[in-house]
């Protein structure tokens, strides 16, 4: 096997136009699909980060509408539903909210997490410096406490030790912090700060808007139908149970993470792959060439006595051997390309922070590339190796035989077929993922303008003031000429 290796070898370096277009082929198709497989290992295939990741729900309420679920509560329900239920061993309300944090002077919004305290033990998130809060901290007026992300531990603070009891400003208030999240913690995207959620039951019956989703662990031994039973029946009994409510259900946290995004994201690796098949195909085309170049040097390998077989595997060895360097090329270029992918796709794929070449994706490569390196090499191994002896040695290099030209003439038409086709693949399913990506929303976006609005806490501290700004705000634009009709919402469409 060592010396079919070396011998590999050495025909490649002996040809080098041939092996440098098979490689650029190659690591191209490899790279392409590499990437793509490592997003959606990522994305859709790897576990959530959490110890027992499906144990974790998000809480929705149904309606009587036909099919209509909704996503956010009210304080007030989760309180009920959820605190003293033995189907869940604990549940967490959270907002994403961006937040104004001055620290030494310097002011910067951030994206943070308003939670509250179970918040910690729902995720089995420990900080690796300080503590979390506890319930105390949900309490009016000590919630003035926050845990910092690693990155902006290491960016604002130096990543000294002392940056636990630092106080800041969030919002304009003073606060102190407690804590420093673990260095790849995300949860819905890029979080640089957690701060209590002020919760109490006098202040949720008092205020029943619908802003907080709710995410639970299922006790031990509790499987989901027996949760939803359970809550829907909590739900339905509660004083203050909303208009049309029909129940409750619990959602896979993975899938509300993943969202939309998973027939898009596997119609784009189908695409790729096609790609890689494709690449394929054009290296077994210059295998194809190559071999008829070397039937003379074949024929009089059998004349000395190699048997076909042998042939056969020194050929494919060849093959393997070009697809192994192919794939190295690939995963270098499947390392660069991911992380330009993770950059680009932050906003609009989720979980892209996790996105990155892991060993599942580096045994993907190397899997693929013996996959291809069989795929383009056995079929013209198995061509070359019917050479002819007796044919080929007396033509002395006047060409091929007619049968051997024709058939070579066959081999390359289908390659050249299966080539149209998987390209025609690729470019339906390309157009499928265009598809998939500007489904009609049932409303008109053209010339619509969506202007976010941060409204800091220390200035608009209830719903009033927050209601008479938006009112303000509402008048002053429509008032603009040229400008049509003017809303507020807290999620869009």
């Amino acid at each position: 096997m060592l010396k079919d290796l070396r011998f590999a070898a050495r025909m490649l370096l002996r040809s080098p136009g041939f092996t440098t277009a098979a490689l650029m082929i190659l690591t191209l198709g490899i790279g392409a699909t590499t990437t793509m497989f490592g997003a959606t290992n990522a994305v859709l295939l790897r576990p959530l980060p959490f110890p027992d990741p499906d144990r974790l729900f998000v809480i929705r309420e149904t309606r009587a509408q036909a099919g209509f679920e909704r996503t956010v509560v009210s304080a007030e329900e989760y309180l009920t539903w959820t605190r003293g239920s033995r189907v869940v061993e604990n549940a967490a309300i959270f907002s994403y909210p961006g937040l104004a944090v001055a620290i030494d002077g310097a002011a910067d919004r951030l994206p943070a997490l308003r939670v509250s305290a179970e918040f910690f033990p729902l995720l089995r998130l420990t900080p690796i410096a300080g503590r979390p809060f506890t319930r105390e901290n949900e309490q009016p007026g000590r919630g003035d406490v926050l845990l910092i992300s690693y990155r902006l531990w290491q960016d604002r603070f130096g990543g000294a030790p002392d940056a636990i009891g630092r106080a800041v400003r969030v919002e304009g208030k003073p606060a102190v912090v407690i804590g420093v999240l673990p260095p790849k913690f995300s949860f819905m995207g890029r979080v640089d700060l957690i701060v209590p959620e002020t919760l109490t039951p006098e202040l949720a019956a008092a205020d029943q808007g619908h802003s907080f989703a709710i995410y639970a662990r299922l006790a031990p031994g509790i499987t989901r139908e027996l949760a939803i039973s359970e809550l829907t029946r909590t739900a339905l009994a509660a004083d203050h149970s909303p208009k049309h409510l029909t129940g409750v259900t619990l959602v896979p946290l993975k899938d509300e993470v993943i969202g939309d995004a998973r027939t898009p994201m596997l119609v784009l690796f189908a695409a790729v792959g096609c790609v890689l098949l494709i690449a394929c195909a054009n290296i077994a085309n210059l295998l194809l060439a190559r071999g008829t170049a070397r039937q003379r040097e074949i024929a009089i390998r059998l004349a000395l006595g190699a048997g076909r077989g042998r042939v056969v595997r020194q050929l494919v060895i060849e093959s393997l051997l070009l697809s192994f360097a192919g794939g190295i090329a690939g995963a270098l270029l499947a390392t660069w390309l991911t992380d330009v992918l993770a950059r680009a796709a932050a906003s609009s794929i989720p979980r892209a922070d996790e996105i990155h070449v892991d060993m599942r994706a580096l045994l993907f490569a190397v899997g693929i590339s013996l996959v291809a390196g069989v795929i383009f090499g056995l079929v013209p191994a198995l061509h070359a190796s019917r050479t002819d002896v007796n044919v080929t040695l007396k033509q002395e290099g006047r060409g091929s035989s007619g049968a051997r030209q024709r058939a070579l003439s066959v081999f390359v038409v289908a390659e050249i077929a299966l080539a149209l086709v998987l390209l025609v693949g690729a470019a339906l399913l390309l157009a499928s993922f265009g598809k998939l990506r500007n489904v009609d929303p049932g409303f008109d976006a053209r010339h619509a303008l969506v202007v976010p609005a941060f409204l800091p806490e220390w200035k608009y501290p209830t719903r009033e003031a927050l209601r008479a700004f938006f009112v303000r705000a509402d008048a002053e634009l429509a008032a603009i000429p040229g400008v049509a009709a003017v809303g507020a919402t807290n999620a869009l469409p």
